[in-house]
């Protein structure tokens, strides 16, 4: 996706914090040039075609989870399986 329209689909998302989609059959999470991308599907039971910058990929059906705080200014993401268990845990703005 990063490389379509001669990289603005990567320039663009970075004005924000992060990237979520919910595109594919699989949960990821990429980082290119310190920015994070993540994929989550309600359905991880499909073909994985993982990012040439995936740190963490897994087929399961999957959720993101947000908690964002104001004092500290900081925002938790969580990817989580449908039970709950939480697969893997990022904190911006520590």
């Amino acid at each position: 996706m990063r490389a379509q329209e001669r990289g603005a689909w990567h320039k663009m998302p970075r004005k924000g914090t992060i990237a979520i989609t919910g595109f594919g059959y699989y949960v990821e999470l990429a980082e290119v040039d310190g920015f994070t991308y993540y994929v989550t599907s309600l359905s991880g039971k499909g073909n994985q075609y993982p990012d040439s910058k995936s740190k963490f990929l897994k087929g399961e059906d999957s959720h993101i989870l947000l908690t964002l705080t104001k004092n500290p200014a900081k925002m938790v993401v969580e990817i989580k399986v449908l039970n709950g268990a939480v697969l893997n845990r990022k904190v911006f703005g520590e």
